[in-house]
C-alpha cells in the first residue's frame, strides 16, 4: 500500500460529517475496519523510537511521512474520546477534548496545512519512558539548553514544563495565569520511573541524534 499520509484526515472528516448521529458514526467506522487495520499497518516502524538525524526529517523521508499520519490517527482518537472529565486546566498535545481546553500545534494552521502536523510520539522501552521524542529540548537537566532563537526568551519553571510533558497538562493548583499559553512541544524527558514529583534519580539521557 502506499503511505498515504491523508488517509486519517478523511476518517475524521467522514466521523464530522455524521457529528450529529451516533449510529451514522459506527455504520461509517464499521465499513472501514480493514482498511484500518492495513494504514496501522504502515505505522509499525513507530513502535519504536528511533535516533533524530542530524538536521530533522526532510520531506522524501518516509518516517516523516508516518509521523504526519499518525498525526492524523490523534486527531481521530480525540475526535471520538467522550464525555466530561474531571479537570479543566488546559490539555496539551490534543486538537480536542470537548468541552476542555486544548493547545495543539495545528491550532491556527489553515485545513490543509494543519493535517501536515508532525505527531507527537511518546515512547515506553527497556531504556525508560520518552516523552515527546522529536523534542529538541532535553528538560532532564536544569536548566535545559534552549535553542539558539529562543535564547533571549524568559524561560518557564522546570517543574512546571516536566509537569505539562507527564499528563500533558497541569494537574496541581494554583493554576498559573498563563497556564493556556505555554509552549511544551519543544521539549523531551526520558525517565526510568513515572512517579509525581520526578525523582532526580530516576531522570535519564538518552542517544538522540544519529
Amino acid at each position: 500500500m502506499e503511505l498515504d499520509w491523508g488517509y486519517f484526515r478523511q476518517v475524521y472528516e467522514g466521523l464530522y460529517d455524521h457529528h450529529d448521529d451516533v449510529g451514522g458514526r459506527r455504520r461509517y467506522l464499521s465499513g472501514r475496519q480493514q482498511t484500518v487495520a492495513d494504514h496501522l499497518a504502515e505505522l509499525e516502524p513507530l513502535r519504536k523510537r528511533e535516533r533524530v538525524p542530524v538536521g530533522g526529517y526532510t520531506g522524501d523521508d518516509e518516517q516523516a511521512w508516518r509521523i504526519m499520519k499518525l498525526y492524523g490517527l490523534s486527531r481521530v482518537s480525540d475526535y471520538l474520546i467522550d464525555a466530561t472529565v474531571a479537570t479543566t486546566s488546559t490539555l496539551y498535545f490534543a486538537s480536542r477534548r470537548e468541552p476542555r481546553p486544548t493547545s495543539d500545534l495545528s491550532h491556527g494552521w489553515g485545513s490543509n496545512s494543519q493535517w501536515r502536523t508532525s505527531f507527537h510520539r511518546f515512547y515506553s522501552d527497556e531504556e525508560g519512558l520518552h516523552l515527546n521524542w522529536d523534542g529538541e529540548v532535553d528538560i532532564g537537566d536544569g536548566p535545559p539548553v534552549s535553542p539558539p532563537d529562543r535564547l533571549d526568551q524568559e524561560e518557564d519553571p522546570l517543574d512546571q514544563r516536566r509537569e505539562l510533558l507527564l499528563p500533558r497538562c497541569f494537574v496541581r493548583g494554583p493554576l498559573p495565569h498563563d497556564e493556556h499559553d505555554r509552549f511544551p512541544h519543544d521539549d523531551r524527558l526520558s525517565f526510568t520511573a513515572a512517579e509525581w514529583p520526578l525523582r532526580p534519580e530516576s531522570i535519564v539521557h538518552v542517544p538522540w541524534l544519529r
